[in-house]
């Protein structure tokens, strides 16, 4: 908050490893971190705090939070729900879930050209107070977002996925922002440090916009993905367990509880997973059996395991 109040014009909050910030948001004695950052990744909120010693200090919150996550921890910050409730996750308008793909090793010589020309843009930028330009859209760019928008919105309305939906909403101011970052850049790029305040977003800019938020809305929908139920990720522990021959034919739901499985200590999320499996022909019930050794007591539901599942027994590691 102090650093902020020094800087009103912003700040990049960089973490190589966001699944590490995000355990610190859920902290006992951090709760007012949370709060903070969601303010500030708004980008233009005022607030003020009580500081002993200080008074009252008041700063504008703005802040551009970059990183990555493993894809086991982002699926973790996904599936926690109050992430997506209340707006944390769809600040990330610029998120992107690449696949998991080896780039060939290519040696050559930097663009030593390109990389001074970016430093340039970037420092003419930021030598630039807050708040120093008006932008607005040009006749033809108007026409364009009109359009954009009445698209967008159908778009919303259908989404079934509260998350997907909540994430959309805010492509809506988003577009605007990277129109306008897009049409700086290369001003800026072209006039230095004399550019005048009032500025025009033309439709070429505009359209540029479009197109990178269509790629960053194909890697939303990939994300958004990821969130699976209690159920879902149960069933996903207990393929992995079949298939590596640790869980075998003739287990209960006691023997999986037993195990101390992670996400596995539910008997009713136990049995969804297990009819949900048993739906995919993974294993099959067989009603009231007696385990081993187990007398004549209290018959107990067992499952089987498909006997065709040890042909993928080696593509699995446990």
């Amino acid at each position: 908050h102090s650093i902020m109040e020094a800087n009103p014009q912003g700040l990049l909050y960089y973490r190589d490893e966001l699944s590490g910030w995000v355990t610190e948001l859920d902290k006992k004695g951090y709760e007012g971190q949370r709060g903070m950052f969601l303010c500030a990744m708004g980008g233009n909120d005022p607030h003020t705090m009580d500081r002993i010693g200080r008074g009252e200090v008041s700063a504008i919150m703005c802040a551009s939070v970059f990183g990555g996550f493993q894809p086991s921890k982002l699926r973790e910050f996904l599936n926690e729900t109050s992430n997506i409730s209340d707006g944390m996750i769809p600040r990330f308008s610029l998120l992107v879930y690449p696949d998991d793909v080896r780039s060939p090793i290519i040696d050559r010589k930097a663009n030593e050209l390109a990389e001074q020309q970016f430093r340039r843009i970037v420092f003419d930028l930021l030598s630039y107070p807050a708040q120093s330009f008006e932008l607005h859209f040009d006749s033809e760019a108007q026409l364009i977002f009109n359009g954009w928008l009445a698209q967008a919105e159908l778009k919303i309305n259908d989404e079934e996925s509260d998350g997907k939906a909540s994430h959309l909403s805010k492509y809506k101011g988003g577009l605007v922002k990277l129109a306008g970052l897009l049409q700086l850049v290369d001003l800026v790029g072209a006039a230095g440090k004399n550019l005048v305040p009032h500025l025009i977003i033309n439709a070429g800019h505009l359209n540029q916009a479009i197109r990178l938020l269509a790629y960053l809305e194909s890697h939303m929908g990939r994300v958004y993905d990821c969130i699976k139920s209690p159920a879902q990720i149960a069933e996903a522990t207990l393929v992995k367990h079949i298939a590596c021959g640790v869980l075998q034919s003739g287990f209960s739901v006691r023997d999986i509880r037993k195990k101390g499985w992670s996400g596995l200590d539910d008997n009713v999320v136990i049995e969804d997973a297990l009819t949900g499996l048993e739906e995919h022909g993974w294993i099959r019930i067989q009603s009231g059996v007696n385990g081993p050794g187990s007398g004549s007591g209290r018959r107990t539901d067992r499952w089987n395991v498909n006997p065709q599942i040890k042909i993928k027994q080696r593509k699995f590691q446990c």
